[in-house]
């Protein structure tokens, strides 16, 4: 499957991916799925992560972490997903693979307090927070 990118400033490009594991069943996980983003430009606005996001499936909620007392951006997201297949779909593409006009390329992965995930979501997951123990590892199991 390929799947047309706009990346941030740049021209459209391609991008190819594998479809998501199934559940044992061969099924695909049903509901919301939510993603957890780091590294983001910190000028992006919410509408930006929605423009990114959306070439990967239908983004239902996104929300920028915002500092408290100065409301500007930590560099952080969440993105939330009507599906698993969606959100494996942005984390195939976007996961250490794109820079949003930093240093460092986007880090994409389940959230942790998710309410659903694949088992390719689940073993990016665990293999994510086995690099780095400040990424929790998300509480829904499959």
């Amino acid at each position: 499957v390929t799947v047309s990118v706009l990346y941030w400033g740049l021209p459209k490009s391609s991008f190819s991916f594998v479809r998501a594991p199934l559940h044992p069943n061969n099924t695909m996980p049903q509901g919301l799925a939510k993603l957890f983003i780091g590294q983001l430009n910190f000028d992006a606005s919410e509408e930006d992560v929605r423009q990114l996001f959306d070439y990967y499936g239908d983004v239902m909620h996104v929300n920028v972490l915002r500092d408290k007392q100065t409301r500007k951006s930590t560099g952080s997201a969440f993105v939330t997903y009507g599906c698993t297949e969606e959100a494996d779909a942005a984390i195939l593409a976007l996961h250490n693979t794109y820079n949003m006009d930093r240093d460092r390329p986007l880090q994409v992965s389940y959230c942790e307090k998710t309410p659903n995930i694949s088992r390719f979501g689940y073993r990016h997951a665990t293999a994510i927070a086995s690099q780095n123990r400040a990424n929790p590892m998300p509480r829904t199991h499959m």
